[in-house]
Order: structure tokens, then C-alpha cells, then sequence
């Protein structure tokens, strides 16, 4: 791949000196979650601007939000927003959480967390290389060897890309370009494609790697996902602060919980939005708990249903 000579972006003005970030866009269940992590950063860090870029509404929107910045779609449509995030946020120093977060706690320990970044960050993890060939991968990688080879790198990092830490340095303009440079050439490298684009966390990963960014140490408190061995995930709730589970064996109480992949689905998930936005409501904490626990309750059983119902179908399908 070639060298990629920064550029300066066509960036909004900035509006703070510090904010969070999110995107959600197309179905209006991905609205309502990017909705619930506004209203529940609102309550654990009220004091820091909150940005959202969308296409649609929500009576909860401006509780929820201090900017509301229009989506582009000439930016591409799923993944690929996420390697224009310096595009849209008007913040001198932004920190960007995927819309299927949810924030449980004081937010400080996250702000301090990013002071010794480069410019650019992630909750650093590890290094992926060679002989993770068959070990922790992200997805969208379907050989790590090969993919390496390919890409003349000997590691890339290896990271949860629920939250980006930003700011508008030289350095932070130099990953971003390099992001939107090498994106397009990672799908015929071994990475996993689609209409969403490239993987943004394999994306900045070798944006990262080219450009010598150092991974921070990583830091289970701050932001996790419950996807594994995972016990007493129902005790958590956003409205106290209370996010003590138990992943492979180990207890944790992370100020960021990201539900992603199939935990977008967890019924925890559900009852935390639900319960937020009740809130939102005009409910109080009692009844917001209550209606989100119900609410909740229902969606998983209608999507339950759904799916039983679509399993016999491709079953009698495949059976002839």
C-alpha cells in the first residue's frame, strides 16, 4: 500500500472542547438504541455535549442530545461511517460510542483514560499476529497469516471498536486518511466485505499499525461486551449505575457495557433501552424499570416466534 499524505478534512466547526459521538441510521430499532446511550450518558456525564448523527426522529432526541447532525449518505452506507467520524463531530476532542452501548457510571475514569493518546485511540486489547491464526480474530478476517502476508505487516492491533477517542491533531488527520485510503483495498485482502463496507476496527487497525500508533493498556472497566461465559448480566441497570457481571469468571463493573453482535438481541439490552426511554417519559425510576422489563419482555417473545417459525420454514425447506 501506498504512503497516504494527510489531507485537512471538510470538518464542522467546533462547538466544545470536549463531547461524545454516536451514529444511527436506517431501522428504528438502531435509533432507539443510539437514543437509550444519549439518555443514559445524560445521566452518568451530564455536563459533556452530546452529538448524534441520524436520519430520523424521536420524542427522546433532544433530551438526549445537544447536536443532532444530519446523516450523509454520500459517505457510504453501514460500516463505512465510521472511517468519517472526524467528518461529523463538532468537538475539539471527541470520544465516538457505537449507538448498541449503553453507559453505567461517572465517565472521568474514560476522559483520563484517552490523555495520553496520540491523537487517536481505542480501548487497547492486543496485538494480533501470525500465531493467532486460529486464536482471537476479529470476524471480518478469514485468514490472519494470510492477511498479514498480504498486507506486508507482521501484527495489526486486535480491539473492541465500541469506542474511538479522537481529537483534531496532525495525527488524529493522518489515521483517518489513512483509514479511507486502505479501505477499499482490504475487502480483496482477505477481509470480510459487504454493502457496509470494511470492518472499521480491521480498517483502523492497520491505519494504526502503518503509522506506529501505540494501543493503550487495556482496561476491562472501562468498556466491554457480554458476549461468552457471561453470569449476572440482570442485575445491571443504567439508572443506578449498577453494571457488576461475571465474564469467564471474572467479576467486572465497566462504566461502558457494548451489546453487540447478537447481544444487540439480549433481553438486558431491550430492558435497558425500554427502561431509558420510559424515563425519558416522564416516568419515575420505579415505573421505568417496570415498563422496561414488560416492554422488553414482549419484543423477546414476539422475536422468539419470528424466529421459531422461520427455523421450521428452512428446515421444510431443506428437508423438500
Amino acid at each position: 500500500m501506498k504512503p497516504v499524505k494527510a489531507m485537512n478534512p471538510l470538518r464542522p466547526p467546533v462547538l466544545a472542547e470536549r463531547g461524545y459521538l454516536t451514529i444511527a441510521f436506517g431501522a428504528p430499532r438502531y435509533l432507539e438504541m443510539g437514543v437509550a446511550l444519549g439518555l443514559s450518558l445524560g445521566i452518568h456525564d451530564p455536563g459533556t455535549p452530546r452529538a448524534i448523527v441520524t436520519d430520523g426522529t424521536h420524542p427522546c432526541m433532544k433530551e438526549a442530545f445537544d447536536h443532532i447532525i444530519p446523516f450523509d449518505s454520500s459517505l457510504g452506507i453501514g460500516l463505512i461511517q465510521k472511517i468519517h467520524l472526524d467528518r461529523y463531530s463538532p468537538f475539539e476532542k471527541t470520544v465516538f460510542i457505537d449507538s448498541d452501548c449503553v453507559a453505567f457510571g461517572c465517565m472521568d475514569a474514560l476522559w483520563e483514560y484517552f490523555e495520553s493518546s496520540e491523537g487517536f485511540s481505542v480501548i487497547g486489547d492486543r496485538k494480533l499476529d501470525r500465531n493467532d491464526r486460529n486464536g482471537r480474530k476479529p470476524h471480518a478476517i478469514r485468514d490472519v497469516r494470510v492477511f498479514l502476508d498480504t498486507i506486508k505487516l507482521d501484527k495489526i492491533p486486535n480491539f473492541n471498536g465500541g469506542v474511538y477517542y479522537f481529537d483534531r491533531s496532525y495525527r488524529a488527520e493522518e489515521v483517518f486518511h489513512r483509514a479511507r485510503a486502505v479501505s477499499p483495498e482490504l475487502i480483496d485482502f482477505g477481509v470480510k466485505g459487504s454493502r457496509s463496507g470494511c470492518s472499521d476496527e480491521v480498517t483502523y487497525a492497520v491505519a494504526m499499525q502503518q503509522l506506529g500508533v501505540a494501543l493503550l493498556p487495556y482496561r476491562k472497566d472501562l468498556m466491554i461486551s457480554p458476549i461468552g461465559k457471561i453470569r449476572g448480566l440482570n442485575g445491571i441497570d443504567s439508572l443506578r449505575g449498577k453494571s457488576t457481571f461475571i465474564k469467564s469468571g471474572i467479576k467486572i463493573s465497566p462504566l461502558i457495557i457494548h451489546f453487540n453482535v447478537h447481544a444487540q438481541y439480549q433481553f438486558v439490552h431491550r430492558r435497558e433501552i425500554r427502561k431509558l426511554i420510559a424515563k425519558c417519559m416522564g416516568a419515575s425510576d420505579l415505573i421505568a424499570r417496570f415498563k422496561g422489563s414488560i416492554q422488553a419482555l414482549k419484543e423477546w417473545r414476539i422475536d422468539y416466534f419470528r424466529f421459531k417459525k422461520e427455523t421450521r420454514r428452512k428446515l421444510r425447506k431443506l428437508a423438500g
